[in-house]
């Protein structure tokens, strides 16, 4: 279960798709919060689209309360993507480093998915074109795809248990962070 009592949806200005809930539209390096009103920041798969990502580092760190947590996923490998903005890929390293600039002490950083994984995403990435065929395009690409999704899901945690493909391999990373005090 969810230990949130109350929660406050922020997107940008110019947005790809409409959340189900929003509570404002706001740029990313000047949020309309006090300091200081959070206790955590939830920012998902955002960070590659940020131009200044130690900006956006630094005004979760203002608006969150000492102690308060960000818990931010990036990718290290996904295709290009509403561009042109998208910016950047992420290590550990990076995202370590950008957490640790602004005044973040990290308390997770765990790896989304492995090899396989990063295989298989890659692969329905590059399947694209057959959405286009006449008449059995759609159907068959969403077939495609679940099908590659399921297959390389169902390979990816055994196999980076054994060691399979490089290590360091991976969709992203999952950074949870405390804010000093």
């Amino acid at each position: 279960g969810s230990h949130a009592k109350h929660w406050v949806g922020v997107d940008r200005a110019v947005r790809a798709g409409a959340p189900d809930r929003l509570d404002a539209l706001a740029d990313v390096f000047r949020l309309p919060f006090r300091d200081a009103s959070f206790d955590c920041v939830l920012c998902t798969q955002v960070l590659e689209h940020v131009a200044r990502p130690p900006a956006l580092f630094e005004e979760a760190r203002r608006v969150l309360r000492p102690g308060g947590r960000l818990i931010l996923s990036a990718p290290q490998y996904n295709p290009l993507h509403e561009e042109p903005h998208d910016y950047f890929r992420y290590t550990r390293y990076g995202l370590s480093a950008l957490a640790g600039d602004a005044g973040f002490e990290v308390a997770v950083l765990r790896q989304l998915g492995g090899a396989p994984a990063v295989v298989g995403q890659a692969v329905v990435w590059h399947l694209n074109w057959v959405r286009r065929l006449p008449l059995l395009g759609i159907g068959l690409s969403a077939g495609l795809n679940a099908a590659i999704a399921w297959a390389a899901l169902r390979a990816d945690a055994p196999l980076r248990r054994w060691g399979a493909g490089a290590v360091s391999d991976t969709l992203g990373w999952l950074l949870v962070a405390r804010r000093s005090m």
